[in-house]
């Protein structure tokens, strides 16, 4: 499955019986994220493992990349706060047993959904390619793959869109007699699937309701209200910057209260260039 084929698969609820089992989830949805490491060792390895994929690194270079210079003071200010609280990883798996629950509420007639997430960064589970494989032979009869990002950007949403599609192509085969290239089996075994993606969702009536609840009650105490956004480099970034002001407009368009706002965007912890040997 090249990488233009995986970009262009659409999200839908046509699912196959073809070697499904009853035990196993008609429909797999899997949240992708690149996860957050919690000690400065791991993140030194965090950016050393962000920087390959940004760069494309070719594999002969790498080792000749300074990884124990990968830390300043600014990542190890924030992997402190960051272990004050409770880990990235819980939270987004409280937040996938919730979404599966709902899909199971709203649409039965779909039959079993789960929904679980797949970190890019996670040193307690194996590879990545690893982990992307044990998903495709759980037997589901449709895996749907959706970066956790809403604001899609070639940096996150779309690095992580091309390892699992540079990972399914290389460990499963198109259907035979199916034009469609996402029908895939696993070579050597009877497991059969459709995958398809969530890649685009910045638009999604959610995510306006969601800060319409949060400000509709206190919107009327502001003199303002300012977004703010991690900045997104390279390839794709003004379309990324439209995306997050169109639908900041929508929110206020939502809260129908007149009150002057901006957006605000600021250069993450892990942002590019890479912090080697940095200042404070």
């Amino acid at each position: 499955m090249s990488r233009s084929s995986m970009t262009r698969l659409k999200f839908g609820w046509n699912l196959g019986r073809r070697h499904f089992s009853t035990d196993r989830p008609a429909t797999k949805v899997v949240l992708l994220h690149f996860g957050f490491p919690r000690t400065e060792f791991y993140a030194k390895d965090f950016l050393f493992k962000r920087a390959l994929l940004y760069y494309n690194v070719p594999k002969r270079i790498q080792q000749f990349i300074p990884t124990t210079l990968m830390s300043n003071d600014t990542v190890r200010r924030c992997i402190e706060r960051y272990g004050e609280r409770e880990s990235f990883e819980a939270t987004v798996n409280g937040l996938s047993k919730e979404v599966e629950t709902s899909l199971n509420r709203l649409v039965p007639e779909y039959g079993q959904i789960s929904v679980s997430s797949l970190f890019y960064f996670d040193d307690l589970s194996g590879t990545f390619q690893d982990r992307v494989n044990s998903i495709l032979r759980e037997r589901s009869s449709h895996i749907v793959f959706m970066p956790l990002y809403s604001h899609f950007s070639n940096s996150l949403s779309g690095a992580l869109i091309r390892l699992v599609a540079q990972q399914i192509e290389e460990s499963t085969i198109p259907l035979s007699g199916s034009k469609d290239n996402s029908q895939r089996f696993l070579p050597n075994s009877d497991i059969s699937f459709r995958v398809s993606l969530i890649h685009r969702w910045n638009s999604h009536p959610m995510i306006s309701q969601f800060w319409r609840t949060n400000l509709e009650d206190k919107v009327k105490q502001f003199e303002g209200v300012l977004f703010v956004a991690p900045v997104v480099r390279g390839c794709g970034n003004t379309e990324y910057r439209h995306s997050v002001w169109a639908n900041c407009e929508r929110v206020m368009s939502d809260l129908g209260h007149p009150v002057p706002w901006k957006i605000g965007f600021y250069n993450s912890w892990d942002d590019w260039p890479i912090p080697i040997a940095c200042g404070k």
